[in-house]
């Protein structure tokens, strides 16, 4: 009987078996963790243009309250309809619109700007290359495009 408690009071450590599933465990954790964590990061970028699509609306709303009208080819200061987004930044001088993440600032494929003269109603869409979501700013919201 001493013989076999001073055994167990020596062996100190663990074996290869409690080792492998201690192993076993947290990779499964991992696995269920890691999927997880990046649909919080396409929320968060998503979220993120929502936002800068609320400061481009707030801009063109304080725009349109400046000269009259959104702005249109050749009607303002001599400038045309922004096809890209730093053309629209360079026009809406009243707010500073962010560098967004997931979109290339000079390219006329992440960004559209239409205005229907008839009705003064302007759209632009946006679309974050990260996520592959296209959101639509018109007066009355931000949205995500379907």
């Amino acid at each position: 009987m001493v013989k076999f408690r001073k055994m167990l009071v020596d062996n100190k450590g663990f074996t290869l078996i409690e080792l492998l599933v201690v192993i076993a465990v947290l990779g499964i954790l991992a696995a269920i963790a890691i999927p997880r964590l990046g649909g919080v990061t396409d929320k968060a970028r998503n979220a993120e243009f929502e936002s800068v699509g609320g400061t481009i609306r707030l801009a063109m709303e304080m725009f349109r309250t400046e000269y009259g009208d959104h702005p249109d080819d050749a009607d303002i200061n001599e400038t045309t309809a922004p096809t890209t987004y730093d053309e629209l930044d360079d026009l809406l001088d009243t707010v500073e619109l962010p560098n967004l993440n997931g979109l290339t600032r000079d390219s006329t494929d992440d960004f559209s700007y239409a205005l229907d003269t008839a009705s003064n109603e302007f759209e632009i869409t946006l679309e974050n290359k990260l996520t592959s979501t296209t959101f639509t700013i018109t007066e009355d919201n931000v949205g995500i495009s379907e």
